[in-house]
Parts: structure tokens; C-alpha cells; sequence
């Protein structure tokens, strides 16, 4: 476990933050010195039962007023953050492009993207009135770039965040707030922990993942603490993939090790 001194005196909010990469995210700074508050909805930071020892929100990304309310409450507890990591959202299929619903879109797009861009710009906002140097990190997916079967809500949605990303980069460097994403791939977070033992998802990681295993919520926090501290000072509007090498290969295949 890391424990050192980094993120001392630092405030990081964190959407997602009572579990899967989100919770890892949270622990990963709070060893690192920072001051984190978690932001989810009520009944997941319910689940964790004393909070973990962080400060806790609750809100709701698919509600703007929920949203801009919990950075209220965030503020007034802590004060304004140095570091903004947007990893709440709405993950699995949808079923084939054709048989998508009305109702199925626009859950994706107002969770994945527009909750996203409230929680970011009240977070710009925040750092701005505050004079903040500050980070902001989103997380995308590797289905920001490239595409599955039945995911075209999600996709759309992930695709969206990319280019929300590199925007904000553009227009918060001016008031040197940064803004980065990281695109994980498979990640074996607890709520289906049980599938990546399973087949055919073994099968399909070891063919189409170069390292042949799902990664793990602590490898994202990693990248993440990466783009939070000071020696990311000078990178801003990119992308980390965290994939095990999925994005760089083309049809998987059998390989001799």
C-alpha cells in the first residue's frame, strides 16, 4: 500500500467513491495525504456503513440540482477541492443498436455525460472562485475510442466524456486546472468479480487482452494519483489507457505464451 506525503493538504472530491474504482481512487489518495470526500448516492454510501472514516455526500448524477446541492454541502464541509475525479456512472448494455429505447438513450446521456459535465463544471467553478491550481480526472472507458456488441447508449456516452475532457483542457488552462481521463478496460471490481473467473469472459480476456487478465480498481487509482500530483503538472487534455494492452492489439488471436 502506498502511504506517503504527496497529497498533503490537499482536498479531492470523488463521484463513485463508495466502491469499485471509485472506492480504490478514494483510498489511493487518502494514503497519499489528501482530504477526500466521497459523493454517491445515498443508499451506496449507506452500504458502507461508517464511511469508511472519509466525509460522505450523497447525490445523484442523473439530477443537476442534486448535483450542484452536494457540492454546496462538500464545500461548506471541507472547502473548495484541488482535485476533482468524476468516476460515477452508468455501466453494462443495452441490447442491439436497433432495439435501444428513448428511455434507454437518454438515461446513458444524462448520467454518463451530462452528469458528468455538471459535476466537472460545478468542480471548475469551485476551483476558480477558490484560485485553485487544480486536477480534474475523468473516466472514460476503452469504449470511448472503440466499440462492443449492444453498448451503443454507454459508448456514446463514454465517447462523449472524451471530448468533454479534452474540452475542458482547452478552456481551464487558462486558470491552470488541468483536466485528463483514463480509459480502463476490463476491471474486475467487486460487483462482478465472479464473472472474470467464468466462461467464456476467460477465454475472451486471454484472447483479446495482451496481459490475459482483467485489471484491477488499484491499477486505475494509480493512474489517477499520477494525473492529481504535481509531476502531471504539464499534462493535460490526454487520455491514460488502462487496458492491459487491449487497444493496441487488433484480432487477438492464439499466442505461444
Amino acid at each position: 500500500m502506498t502511504n506517503t506525503d504527496r497529497f498533503s493538504g490537499k482536498i479531492a472530491f470523488v463521484t463513485g467513491g463508495a466502491r469499485g474504482i471509485g472506492q480504490a481512487v478514494c483510498r489511493r489518495l487518502t494514503d497519499e495525504g489528501a482530504l477526500v470526500v466521497i459523493m454517491d448516492l445515498p443508499a451506496t454510501i449507506d452500504a458502507l456503513g461508517e464511511n469508511g472514516g472519509l466525509q460522505c455526500v450523497g447525490f445523484d448524477l442523473a439530477d443537476r440540482d442534486t448535483i450542484r446541492r452536494a457540492f454546496v454541502q462538500a464545500i461548506d464541509l471541507v472547502g473548495p477541492p484541488d482535485i476533482f475525479v468524476a468516476c460515477a456512472g452508468k455501466k453494462y448494455g443495452s441490447g442491439s443498436f436497433e432495439t435501444v429505447t428513448d428511455e434507454n438513450w437518454d438515461q446513458y446521456i444524462a448520467v454518463n455525460l451530462t452528469g458528468t459535465f455538471t459535476s466537472c463544471q460545478e468542480a471548475a467553478r469551485a476551483m476558480i472562485k477558490a484560485q485553485k491550481s487544480g486536477r480534474i480526472i475523468t473516466v472514460g472507458s476503452v469504449n470511448s475510442f472503440m466499440s462492443e456488441p449492444y453498448v451503443a447508449p454507454y459508448a456514446s456516452s463514454k465517447g462523449g466524456i472524451a471530448m468533454l475532457t479534452r474540452s475542458m483542457a482547452v478552456d481551464l488552462a487558462k486558470y491552470k486546472i488541468t483536466a485528463n481521463m483514463i480509459a480502463p478496460g476490463p476491471i474486475a471490481v467487486l460487483d462482478d468479480l465472479s464473472d472474470f473467473a467464468k466462461e467464456p469472459t476467460v477465454s475472451e480476456i486471454r484472447k483479446n487482452v495482451a496481459l490475459m487478465r482483467p485489471g484491477k480498481p488499484e491499477e486505475c487509482a494509480g493512474a489517477v494519483a499520477y494525473l492529481a500530483s504535481d509531476d502531471a503538472s504539464f499534462t493535460t487534455g490526454t487520455t491514460i489507457m488502462i487496458d492491459g494492452g487491449a487497444s493496441a492489439m487488433t484480432f487477438g488471436g492464439t499466442r505461444d505464451f
